[in-house]
């Protein structure tokens, strides 16, 4: 019996297809010494932020550095052989719930890889794999001229996975791709609704009139510098000069896209970014997004984010964040000395 255009083409759209992708992220964490290995540090440990491939949209990454070690290599490390704990996991947003992938992770010199591991495991979402003895604490800051230049580890994380995907999928991720092809890159910032065409909202819309572009990672963000200078001194001293491109390091790329949007709409997404605009604010100097992060973080405290929320403030100079997450963590009554505050698990900073 001969089959129908209709059940031909439903056929050929059910067929199954090994889709190979390579992802390649760089995660630069700044002050590394001055900071994230002193005693100062409250952090248990340090998240990157969520990457993936732009044509795989459904797996994402995420990457994990314990400064002073995890607990497998703080509990089994004697005086002078702490190391560094380091970690990829396949994000919870995610939609497959395991995927195998080979990875590597390298810590990048000034011209050179000098440190690198590899692996080949299957990783279940919400969880990941890595090394509990990923280097010695020692050997990095004995060495730090080559694994910390100007005090930054730059860490590069390259993973190969593969997904079996219908002819349906392709079409469907093909036809997305071509339909944006006609409108600004994605990764290029783009504010929502304007209005009348003097407004500020319309000012970041339109793309003949942006006179500088912000490159971070390979992301770029568009902008006016009169507009971005008259925020804050410190971003004024950022676009002054005749450059139409600025290149930015150590600085998240969705963070500062959020922080341009709230210079000219102010509004920004608090509940799934006050971290990196809180990091934002505080490198640039923008006191108006910090006072509204402040004042969001303040608002969700609580016995379960108020060990988190005193990290932020220790790390971003905010008294307010501190002696607010203070007072609730001295009401909890399973606290009952301050110092009990470094070895408390969970606190996180998203850089």
């Amino acid at each position: 019996m001969m089959m129908s255009d209709e059940e031909n083409l439903g056929d050929f759209l059910s067929i199954t297809r090994a889709v190979h992708y390579h992802v390649v992220h760089t995660w630069r964490i700044e002050s590394y010494e001055q900071y994230f290995s002193s005693p100062k540090c409250h952090l248990t440990f340090i998240n990157s932020s969520i990457f993936g491939h732009d044509d795989d949209p459904g797996t994402k990454w995420t990457l994990q550095l314990f400064p002073k070690g995890d607990k497998e290599a703080s509990s089994n490390s004697n005086p002078g052989t702490e190391t560094i704990s380091f970690f990829i996991n396949l994000d919870k947003s995610s939609d497959m719930p395991e995927l195998p992938a080979k990875y590597s992770v390298e810590i990048l010199g000034e011209d050179r890889c000098v440190h690198k591991v590899t692996g080949d495991n299957i990783f279940k979402r919400g969880s990941g794999w890595g090394r509990s003895k990923f280097m010695k604490m020692e050997e990095l800051l004995k060495d730090k001229a080559i694994f910390l230049v100007n005090d930054a580890m730059t860490i590069r994380c390259t993973v190969h996975y593969t997904r079996h995907v219908t002819n349906q999928e392709r079409k469907k991720k093909r036809r997305n791709s071509n339909s944006s092809a006609s409108t600004e890159p994605s990764k290029i910032l783009n504010t929502d609704n304007f209005d009348s065409p003097g407004s500020p909202h319309r000012l970041a819309k339109s793309f003949p009139w942006h006179d500088v572009t912000f490159v971070i990672s390979g992301s770029c963000v568009r902008a006016h510098k009169w507009i971005v200078a008259a925020s804050s001194p410190s971003l004024a001293q950022l676009v002054r000069g005749s450059d139409s491109i600025i290149k930015l390091e150590g600085v998240d790329a969705e963070g500062f896209a959020q922080m341009i949007r709230f210079i000219y709409t102010g509004e920004c997404d608090l509940v799934n970014s006050s971290y990196k605009l809180m990091a934002v604010a505080s490198k640039f100097k923008l006191e108006s997004l910090f006072t509204k992060c402040e004042e969001y973080l303040v608002s969700i405290l609580n016995k379960t984010s108020c060990y988190m929320i005193y990290s932020i403030g220790d790390m971003h100079c905010s008294a307010r964040l501190k002696s607010e997450a203070l007072r609730v963590i001295e009401n909890l009554e399973c606290v009952s000395d301050a110092n009990k505050l470094s070895t408390i698990p969970g606190t996180v900073a998203i850089i």
